[in-house]
């Protein structure tokens, strides 16, 4: 299911996107976050979480964090420019 914020922030060329919820706190203050998954992928590409002090943007199939930003509009707005085609950044410069 596509949510309505995916479609308006450009983000709905992802294949899947999932809510999730953390289980304790990790050493990052990640609670809630979301996944999301390129086309045909069985592994998140990117991930969004929420933190004490705003949003963290990672790149889940690298292990790699891009960011914190103070809004969910920031986050996803680095995100849709860094795959803007859904999936990874090296997809995305192709």
């Amino acid at each position: 299911m596509t949510h309505a914020w995916a479609i308006e922030s450009g983000l709905s060329n992802f294949g899947r996107i999932s809510f999730e919820k953390a289980h304790g706190l990790s050493q990052s203050g990640l609670r809630e976050y979301m996944l999301f998954y390129s086309r045909d992928s069985a592994w998140a590409s990117w991930g969004i979480g929420c933190v004490r002090d705003g949003y963290m943007l990672w790149q889940a199939n690298r292990g790699v964090t891009i960011g914190r930003f103070k809004t969910l509009r920031a986050a996803l707005d680095e995100l849709q420019r860094l795959a803007p085609f859904g999936g990874n950044a090296a997809q995305a410069s192709n």
